[in-house]
């Protein structure tokens, strides 16, 4: 219980910075290259992170979403794991709800499409 209440005082805590201080240029530059390596080695922690992150922002994330993260989270949702799935679809769902550019948001769900017309979703 206490770990509950120390994660949500720290994603609380952490939000108003987030919104009031990152950029678009600083979340491109700094942010962006250490969530994907990120999303490669232990995707259980990044989805988590990108999802709060993703919530916290201000400003418009649908060239991020698009040019950033939706290969990395289409690797995630053909995951054996369970929770990885899980994660990435969450992720996947805040980052469409924040994404304001609908050009962009139609790319992002004809690629997912075609992911699943291949089959290569489980």
């Amino acid at each position: 219980m206490l770990q509950l209440l120390l994660t949500i005082l720290h994603k609380t805590a952490l939000s108003g910075f987030f919104s009031k201080a990152l950029t678009l240029e600083d979340t491109q530059q700094l942010i962006a290259p250490v969530l994907e390596k990120m999303l490669l080695r232990s995707p259980e922690v990044a989805l988590a992170s990108l999802q709060e992150l993703m919530h916290a922002l201000s400003f418009e994330v649908s060239a991020l979403f698009k040019d950033k993260w939706l290969t990395p989270l289409k690797t995630q949702l053909v995951s054996t794991s369970e929770k990885v799935r899980t994660d990435a679809e969450a992720a996947l769902c805040t980052l469409i709800e924040k994404s304001q550019d609908e050009t962009t948001t139609q790319a992002v769900v004809k690629d997912f499409l075609d992911l699943l017309t291949t089959g290569k979703c489980s």
